[in-house]
């Protein structure tokens, strides 16, 4: 089904093939309403251009008695066929919307509808239900100014790019994403409140500032385009390109360590100088303290890098509405989990060895470093980004009346009760070109 849907998009039956099978119908069909089409088909009114399309066809012959100035001949202000469509499609449209209205106001009369509406939803989405279709063939044709252009045969809501956003929603839609990201990767650093209860406070802006510059980074890649990741491949390769391409964090790495190594001999913060005076048995200069802080930093980016940027993703087929991004953000939340348990082990040996803190004390800071490391992986990896920004433009489209909240819903509502999309798994249709073409032309 998924494939005579993409195929019919693209390549619509030829004239002759849609004349053979009107003829083929008409000379059949029996039926009451066939009789009627055939009729005043025959009268050599405008009407005979329907056969040229299969849709427009079949949905005058299943609606007939919704078209009664076309069967009283009173259309003769309609010049052409592309007027005739759009005269059949808007009333097509408008009827449809007339019979949600009846089932929304007598449910008693629709009890066999699959799926009963809530009139709440009905009231609040009805005086949007034209402008969001517009917006999703607009979508479809990538929002480009030639309506000429070839669209695509079908619309996934993970699919979803800021090409649409324009101006100021541009601008937004790139700091917002932007923002988010810094503000959780700076939250990341209050949880050394758990772990410092004293002066919880500092170490929450030493730690919660390196991290929200190092994530501002990973948020600069060009065009801010969405990557849903629905199955991380790793490949060598790239993770050797990316921890090259860490180095140009270096300069982070090197102001975050030396900062550390001076707060560190004011006595305003304490770190690690103690455990390394105890470990190596003398006293460390603030230059040399400076570099082992600037090492350690520099050797977390470069494993954040390499991990995190540009991995690819498999194509895997997809069953369920945004089913991109749900994944995503199952593959972020694993990936931080992982990153916790390596970052919580590597900080409680740290604290044993190097600090020589009690058991409990070094698994303190153990998990607390260790949900630092893990929240800022989470954010920065290819899965967190794309949540991240399908977030923020998902939320600007909402504010701008352009979709509803919950995206799903409505094109299922438009599937089931609307009638005007098919979907196929996690793909939605407009159920004909010249239906898509109506809405696109929508004022």
């Amino acid at each position: 089904m998924l494939e005579f849907n993409e195929a019919f998009l693209l390549k619509p039956p030829t004239s002759n093939q849609i004349s053979e099978y009107a003829d083929l119908l008409l000379n059949e069909s029996t039926s009451n309403n066939t009789n009627r089409l055939k009729t005043l088909m025959k009268s050599g009114q405008q009407l005979e251009d329907i056969t040229k399309s299969l849709f427009i066809f079949n949905l005058v012959l299943d609606h007939i008695d919704d078209y009664d100035k076309l069967i009283k001949g009173e259309t003769s202000n309609i010049k052409g066929k592309e007027e005739l469509y759009q005269y059949i499609l808007d009333l097509y449209v408008e009827n449809q919307i007339k019979k949600i209205d009846r089932q929304v106001k007598n449910p008693k009369e629709y009890k066999d509808i699959a799926k009963p509406l809530e009139s709440a939803y009905w009231e609040y989405i009805k005086p949007k239900v034209k402008l969001i279709l517009k917006w999703l063939a607009q979508e479809m044709y990538g929002h480009s100014s030639d309506k000429k252009d070839k669209p695509k045969a079908y619309f996934l809501i993970e699919e979803m790019q800021p090409t649409s956003l324009k101006g100021i929603q541009r601008k937004f839609y790139d700091f917002g994403s932007l923002l988010l990201a810094v503000l959780f990767s700076f939250l990341a650093g209050t949880m050394q409140l758990l772990i410092q209860p004293v002066d919880g406070w500092k170490y929450t802006l030493l730690t919660g500032i390196p991290g929200a510059i190092s994530v501002f980074f990973f948020f600069l890649d060009g065009k801010g385009e969405i990557k849903p990741v629905d199955k991380i491949q790793w490949n060598f390769q790239t993770v050797k390109d990316n921890s090259l391409k860490a180095l140009f964090l270096f300069p982070v790495a090197c102001l975050t360590g030396f900062i550390c190594s001076f707060l560190e001999k004011l006595d305003i913060a304490q770190f690690y100088e103690k455990g390394f005076e105890q470990f190596t048995k003398g006293s460390i200069s603030e230059l040399i303290l400076g570099i082992i802080y600037t090492i350690f930093i520099m050797t977390m980016i470069i494993m954040l890098y390499s991990v995190t940027v540009g991995i690819s993703s498999s194509n895997v087929k997809k069953i369920k509405p945004n089913q991109g991004i749900w994944t995503s953000n199952y593959n972020c939340v694993a990936t931080g989990f992982r990153v916790f348990l390596f970052a919580s082990i590597i900080f409680w040996l740290l604290g044993i060895i190097i600090q020589k803190h009690p058991l409990m004390l070094a698994t303190r800071f153990g998990i607390g470093y260790g949900l630092m490391a893990g929240l800022i992986y989470a954010i920065s990896c290819n899965s967190g980004r794309a949540c991240i920004r399908h977030f923020t433009l998902r939320l600007i489209l909402f504010v701008a009346g352009k979709i509803p909240w919950n995206y799903a819903k409505f094109l299922d509502f438009a599937v089931d009760n609307l009638e005007f999309l098919q979907r196929a798994g996690g793909k939605y249709f407009f159920l004909n070109n010249e239906l898509r073409q109506n809405f696109l032309n929508f004022e």
